[in-house]
């Protein structure tokens, strides 16, 4: 839960207001974006309940998560911040 509130607080405020983020934040990023790419392989292996019957078949759940939550899971999981600092580095004038 202190992934999604950083991610949803600290993040905008540090793209608009900060010119650059510290090492610490960088490598703490990472780290969090290491964690919501662990919890997509997680949920693969996660049992599901459709009505009163819980679904244990792999392969049923990862057409699920498919169809569902993957690609917002996926996208926002992306280390943006690899791609931030590659951009500043070859701009600088």
């Amino acid at each position: 839960m202190f992934h999604l509130l950083y991610t949803a607080f600290i993040t905008p405020f540090r793209t608009c207001f900060l010119d650059k983020s510290s090492d610490a934040m960088f490598i703490y990023e990472l780290w969090m974006d290491c964690c919501f790419l662990t919890d997509i392989l997680v949920t693969f292996f996660t049992a599901i309940e459709k009505g009163d019957k819980i679904i244990t078949n792999k392969k049923t759940i990862a057409v699920s998560y498919f169809k569902g939550w993957f690609f917002l899971d996926f996208v926002t999981s992306l280390p943006t911040q690899l791609l931030e600092q590659s951009g500043t580095e070859t701009i600088n004038l």
